[in-house]
């Protein structure tokens, strides 16, 4: 594995050789936009809609006049002229979430773009990394957790606060280039990713969100796995040790690691270093070391 700098001089771990074959093999974007994957992501977009959505105006016109706007859409994609609808929010409570209402024809694009460039990306990802991927679950992770507290004395957690908002855009692209070699899918995610505001942050509603949030600290999640036990959830991190003093300097690493090259703040009144006899919280489900006879 290769190492390098990113922009604002942080560790950024390159890709190895199979997943910069497996991404370079074929034609990405004439794959993300053919009859066939916009035709297949359709059915799935139009299947998941409730009877009341499948009404809406865009999506009857859609339905209506299913092969012309077909036809269009892949001819927009092609030809770069293809620029997303602006988008309408609403919020969810009580944490007052910024959620998207993205048009149906945006919503078959994104997930266009995700059906090909899912599965080609899932070999990238750090196996301490457990959220939005197949066959991985919270309660995979705190099965995990489950099997290893008891060999471990010190824990640290520490939440990101805001993280889909925070993710800076320079960053996020810069770390794609390095494993989608296709200049035209590149300009695409480009253009779908600037919906969520002009410097940062991803739209939270959004199906290749969780994806590219994924991406985004693939990196760092690199890093963190090395020679330690280290698990990610979203924004939720966990990491055990077997001492006090390699707690503090993993909580430092991972603040300022964190704050410097990715732009992200922490929760700080959800970031602490614990003693695992006393019990934790971890996504939902608490946690506490068994005392020994």
């Amino acid at each position: 594995m290769k190492r390098g700098l990113n922009m604002r001089g942080g560790l950024i771990i390159k890709p190895n050789k199979i997943s910069k074959i497996s991404m370079a093999s074929g034609n990405i974007f004439r794959e993300i936009t053919s009859w066939k994957n916009l035709e297949t992501v359709f059915n799935q977009e139009y299947k998941n809609l409730t009877p009341q959505h499948k009404r809406d105006r865009d999506v009857l016109d859609f339905k209506t006049h299913f092969k012309q706007r077909i036809k269009t859409l892949s001819f927009n994609l092609q030809n770069s002229s293809y620029r997303p609808s602006s988008v309408k929010y609403f919020f969810l409570f009580p944490k007052k979430r910024k959620i998207a209402l993205i048009n149906f024809r945006d919503r078959i694009v994104q997930r266009a773009v995700l059906n090909v460039l899912r599965p080609k990306l899932e070999i990238i990802f750090s196996p301490c990394c457990y959220a939005f991927r197949p066959n991985n679950s919270v309660q995979e992770v705190q099965k995990r957790v489950l099997q290893l507290i008891n060999n471990y004395p010190v824990g640290v957690k520490l939440d990101i606060k805001s993280f889909f908002d925070s993710i800076s855009h320079k960053r996020l692209l810069c770390i794609l280039q390095q494993y989608v070699h296709c200049s035209q899918t590149i300009r695409l995610l480009q253009i779908l990713i600037k919906q969520g505001g002009p410097r940062k942050g991803i739209l939270q509603g959004s199906c290749l969100s969780p994806l590219l949030s994924n991406i985004y600290l693939t990196p760092f999640d690199k890093q963190m796995s090395k020679n330690r036990h280290y698990f990610r959830y979203c924004d939720d991190l966990l990491l055990l040790t077997d001492s006090k003093t390699k707690a503090q300097g993993g909580l430092n690493y991972m603040k300022g690691n964190l704050e410097r090259d990715y732009g992200l703040t922490i929760k700080r009144e959800k970031t602490h270093i614990f003693d695992i006899y006393h019990g934790f919280s971890f996504l939902g489900v608490f946690f506490r070391k068994e005392p020994t006879a």
